[in-house]
């Protein structure tokens, strides 16, 4: 069944984004989305697309999915690998809010 849940879930993502946009798997059950040129509040909207896309997936067992995010925005001049600790702790503090929910990084 994981693997059934790892292929909805990509395809549910790979739907929901547009051409110029990149997800890839990050980690056993984390993805990556890169949205270039995209704000903060755009970014938290795609992230909630997304999530509702997720939340709708119909399985061939009763079990539902859910997804937990953190959003970030990486600024001129900021540190990549910086900006992705911060989401990364957004992401934590969706997880222990309840999950399937978003949170925004501290800029």
């Amino acid at each position: 069944m994981g693997d059934e849940v790892l292929v909805r879930v990509s395809q549910e993502i790979q739907n929901s984004l547009r051409s110029t946009d990149i997800a890839s798997r990050w980690g056993g059950e984390e993805f990556l989305i890169l949205c270039p040129n995209t704000s903060l509040n755009d970014a938290q909207k795609v992230a909630e697309r997304i999530r509702k896309a997720i939340e709708a997936i119909q399985l061939s067992c009763p079990h539902k999915i859910t997804a937990s995010f953190g959003v970030g925005s990486l600024q001129d001049g900021q540190d990549l690998s910086e900006m992705l600790k911060r989401v990364d702790s957004a992401l934590y503090q969706a997880k222990k809010a309840g999950r399937n929910c978003i949170r925004v990084e501290p800029e």
